[in-house]
């Protein structure tokens, strides 16, 4: 852990067949590190592995890598693309937030596992897609579900669409699903949902106003914070858990 942590003049390094794991914090902030090549002898990319390389801009993660860890590419700002291999089962909670130059990325048939928060402020990302025998998620026009569509899980900070209506099939509103969407002015949540998990619409910074439908039981933490533009919450009348006054919820 934290091996080379902190080497901010570190541009390149090669590891030897020898290693079999890198371990928390190992390569976090080394600012100028570019280049690294992974031996395919890792199985695991844990915890914070390369958190804030802000100048790394493409990873080959080797083919027989099944896990990685929670914050893992977390502001590398400048990564550019990311090939994640078929032996990847779990990608863990924030794992690429605020790789703010991705536009896509492929989830293949493999991951059986997706935290929260995994895209959350990457704020070129425009489409989220789904290798199509996956059995635990989908993307509908770019945006990311569980396989049943009950959560939405992620709407791309990029995505084309200004104004959005929440599919029918949509119980749930996942943590950070729609946060730094800035391009998102309208959003309709539909009667089927009853849970906005925490930080759900964070960072809307243009949307203007909302309407909380009765079926909505749950409302996470922060999941309205620093929507600067938003004018008022409205909640509809017979919400036995809510209430709006003068736009305030």
């Amino acid at each position: 852990e934290y091996a080379f942590s902190g080497c901010h003049n570190l541009q390149l390094i090669t590891l030897p067949t020898s290693v079999t794991s890198i371990g928390n914090f190992a390569f976090s902030w080394c600012s100028n590190l570019q280049s690294i090549t992974i031996p395919p002898s890792v199985t695991s990319i844990d915890n914070c592995t390369f958190a804030s390389c802000s100048n790394l801009q493409s990873i080959q993660i080797p083919s027989n890598v099944t896990f990685i860890g929670n914050s893992a590419f977390s502001c590398c700002v400048n990564l550019k693309s990311i090939a994640f291999p078929t032996s990847v089962t779990s990608i863990g909670n924030s794992a690429f937030s605020r790789c703010n130059h991705l536009q896509s990325i492929t989830i293949p048939t493999s991951v059986t596992s997706i935290g929260d928060s995994v895209f959350s402020d990457c704020s070129n990302l425009q489409s989220i897609d789904v290798e199509s025998n996956n059995l635990n998620y989908v993307s509908k026009d770019g945006i990311l579900f569980t396989k049943n569509c009950e959560v939405l899980l992620c709407f791309p900070a990029a995505h084309q669409f200004s104004t959005f209506i929440i599919p029918t099939s949509v119980t749930s509103i996942g943590n950070s699903a729609f946060s730094f969407c800035s391009k998102l002015h309208s959003i309709t949540i539909p009667t089927s949902v009853t849970s906005i998990c925490d930080y759900a619409f964070y960072g809307c910074s243009n949307l203007q106003s909302i309407i909380i439908p009765t079926s909505v039981t749950s409302i996470g933490d922060s999941a309205f914070s620093r929507c600067y533009n938003l004018r008022s919450i409205d909640v509809e009348s017979n919400n036995l858990n809510y209430v709006s006054i003068n736009g305030i919820l």
